[in-house]
């Protein structure tokens, strides 16, 4: 019986002893994909795996008729075939690097971000929302793009009041990229009704579901998604529990991704946070200070970070944190 694509990235994955699992081979395809032909040196930097390890994955996927070589990896028929059943197919050609500006041709996006959700509720300010910039949504969907968070993916938005569930399906709908599911978990059911409403216009079936994350997940959420995105209230347990809550709906295999966004904080809570990311099985792979704007936020200065992490092999579900102390309106009742 012939394997699914899915069990031969698995079986490849484990013949090299790659600790990134299938999303690692994953990985090394949409790359070939988007820079072909290419050596297996810039392979192996664009990943972030060894070239030791990356040769032998290459070697792998060269004996099943993936990948061939003419001037450097280049993918076959049967490689372009396997990526389409994963819904990787390159129709967005643009790169991102975060130190410069978005490509201008991002900027219809933006504009049609902006047309689209001109009339979103306000923000609540007593559960900490605080909407982020249109070019911050986009930018925000640009940078998951990039990192192979889209194409394919299930996806969670842990609280969405800056609306990049509307950002992801604007963004697929321009570029044409096939998107496995987005599920929105919000306490606010304003902002449920209006991404609903906003995302039927484009027959986007999505996930939504009212939910105050102080309690445990509806359980069909559960190691259900690859990737999560959350802006987590401002205090330090809001992050760590928006974290815990997406650490436990991701998938338990390596490489699935997280993106939490937070405000400059004191050295002492950054040490906090990233204590419980890795009580969490939550390897922070990039950090980028500033990434996210927002509009008329004068607290934490209107910016806040982009921290983009990978799971592990073990994913742990348990950490302490202060339920009482999740909003920044609580912790001043408090005080």
């Amino acid at each position: 019986m012939s394997l699914s694509v899915r069990e031969l990235l698995e079986e490849i994955a484990s013949n090299t002893s790659l600790e990134e699992g299938a999303e690692g081979v994953r990985a090394i395809l949409r790359s070939v994909l988007r820079s072909q032909p290419i050596s297996v040196n810039l392979l192996a930097c664009s990943v972030g795996i060894a070239v030791p390890v990356v040769s032998a994955v290459r070697r792998e996927l060269e004996k099943r008729k993936l990948l061939e070589r003419r001037g450097g990896a280049v993918l076959t028929d049967k490689g372009v075939d396997a990526l389409n059943e994963l819904g990787i197919k390159n129709l967005c050609s643009h790169r991102y690097d975060v130190t410069q500006s978005l490509p201008d041709s991002m900027q219809k996006l933006i504009e049609l971000f902006k047309k689209k959700t001109f009339d979103r509720p306000e923000p609540d300010r007593t559960i900490d929302q605080s909407h982020t910039t249109p070019e911050t949504s986009i930018r925000r969907v640009f940078y998951m793009y990039e990192h192979g968070s889209i194409e394919g993916r299930d996806i969670l938005l842990l609280g969405d009041d800056d609306l990049t569930s509307i950002a992801i399906v604007l963004f697929a709908d321009y570029f044409g990229i096939d998107i496995g599911s987005i599920t929105v978990l919000d306490i606010d059911r304003r902002i449920l009704n209006f991404i609903e409403k906003k995302c039927t216009d484009y027959q986007f079936k999505l996930n939504s579901v009212a939910h105050d994350f102080r309690e445990d997940l509806p359980g069909s959420n559960f190691n259900s998604f690859d990737v999560f995105c959350s802006d987590p209230p401002y205090t330090v347990d809001g992050v760590k529990l928006f974290a815990l809550r997406g650490a436990q709906a991701l998938k338990n295999e390596p490489g699935k991704t997280a993106y939490i966004s937070f405000p400059s904080r004191p050295s002492d809570d950054i040490s906090s946070i990233f204590g419980a990311l890795s009580s969490l099985g939550l390897a922070p792979q990039e950090m980028i200070p500033g990434f996210n704007r927002y509009l008329g936020a004068q607290i934490h200065a209107g910016a806040s970070t982009m921290l983009r992490c990978n799971t592990g092999l073990d994913i742990r579900t348990e950490i302490s944190l202060d339920l009482s102390n999740i909003y920044t309106n609580q912790r001043r009742n408090v005080n």
